[in-house]
């Protein structure tokens, strides 16, 4: 029993099963992006600009009051191969953040952002051989984790045209794998469960700033340097690599007969976590470009809407069939202003459709609600 679980641990270290089929889900796992639904369906144009994403700690100044952020991104996943196809829902959590203004000029920015988030189930029949019978069982293998970004940020208005910012990041998760085998005859053999968990921890710091030299255009930068990150099983130390880095920046233009412009580009150093990965995974480099437009929309039940657009392309951290996978997603959405300003919903639809030169093919729509209060 205790080589069975530590081969569950080695597998789980891993993070990875080959058949599982996804593209999107594989190695660690889907980035979710850290962007709010704001930026999201604006194709990532606003990301660095953002105080609800999870990217640039300057962003959270001036914002105003006090405000919480909750955002809530449903998965709808469709992935067809050789004629099978099979659909997958995944609910997702991606951000929870509270912004606090300390003075006029510096605010504090707590929350947690998905670094990385991946469920994955797959069945198969096996045939092994117990005492001198041959018997087929019945395996599944059930994985459930994702790695967080806990990050507090310190932002701080130098001047109205330019702010900077500083961040913390606290990198922890969890990878929990359950293999399950059920035997034909009840009688003879006993169903085997067995679980094995892994859990991450890191550290990273970040850097920021914005500049605004004219209310019609807004330059945002930042980077995120990861540090040490650990992989334990129980007390035992799986091996230790370094949290991705994070490069991006994105500029905004608000004048253009009141409709706004916006674009990003970002690089993800995956390539680093590699050694926390097992050899059928490999990490890719990401590049993340996207761009869109937001504009006032019409009224609904008396309150002002803005509506919005955009399309973005990136590449995803992590493949097991030997060449990266890339993902195009188009979309947009809508936000709305409620309890007289207080509150604001933002909802955005997005269609990602994700490719490599296996023959597998994936595609998803993405539902994602983000609710930002002013208690």
């Amino acid at each position: 029993m205790k080589k069975a679980l530590s081969a569950l641990a080695a597998l789980c270290f891993a993070t990875s099963v080959s058949a599982q089929g996804s593209l999107s889900v594989q190695g660690f796992g889907y980035p979710p992006g850290q962007i709010s639904t704001r930026t999201q369906g604006m194709g990532g144009g606003p990301a660095e600009l953002d105080a609800t994403s999870a990217l640039n700690p300057a962003s959270v100044v001036d914002v105003g009051p006090t405000q919480i952020y909750l955002q809530y991104d449903p998965e709808f996943r469709t992935v067809s191969s050789g004629g099978a196809t099979s659909k997958t829902t995944t609910a997702r959590f991606p951000i929870v953040s509270v912004i606090f203004p300390l003075t006029s000029r510096l605010s504090l920015g707590i929350g947690s952002s998905t670094l990385v988030d991946r469920s994955s189930l797959t069945k198969s029949s096996v045939l092994q051989v117990i005492d001198t019978s041959t018997v087929t069982v019945e395996q599944s293998v059930r994985v459930l984790g994702a790695i967080d970004d806990v990050r507090a940020a310190f932002g701080y208005s130098i001047s109205p045209a330019f702010r900077i910012g500083l961040g913390a990041h606290l990198i922890t998760g969890t990878n929990q794998l359950t293999l399950i085998q059920r035997f034909p005859d009840s009688a003879r053999f006993s169903n085997l469960v067995e679980t094995s968990r892994v859990s991450y921890s890191g550290t990273a710091f970040s850097g920021g700033f914005e500049l605004h030299p004219s209310k019609l255009l807004a330059l945002g930068v930042s980077a995120r340097k990861g540090g040490t990150i650990r992989a334990e099983s129980g007390d035992t130390l799986l091996a230790t690599a370094k949290a991705p880095d994070h490069y991006g920046a994105s500029v905004q233009y608000f004048g253009w007969g009141g409709v706004d412009l916006s674009a990003h580009l970002a690089r993800d150093q995956w390539t680093a976590m590699g050694a926390l990965t097992s050899k059928n995974v490999t990490a890719y480099d990401s590049w993340d470009v996207g761009g869109g437009i937001e504009a006032e929309g019409p009224r609904f039940l008396g309150r002002a809407s803005v509506l919005r657009l955009g399309v973005r392309h990136r590449t995803l951290p992590f493949s097991t069939t030997g060449s990266s996978v890339s993902e195009l997603s188009i979309g947009g959405g809508l936000g709305l202003d409620l309890a007289r300003n207080r509150a604001r919903l933002d909802i955005g639809l997005l269609h990602a459709g994700r490719s490599s030169s296996d023959p597998v093919k994936e595609h998803a729509y993405i539902l994602s609600l983000g609710l930002r209060v002013v208690p």
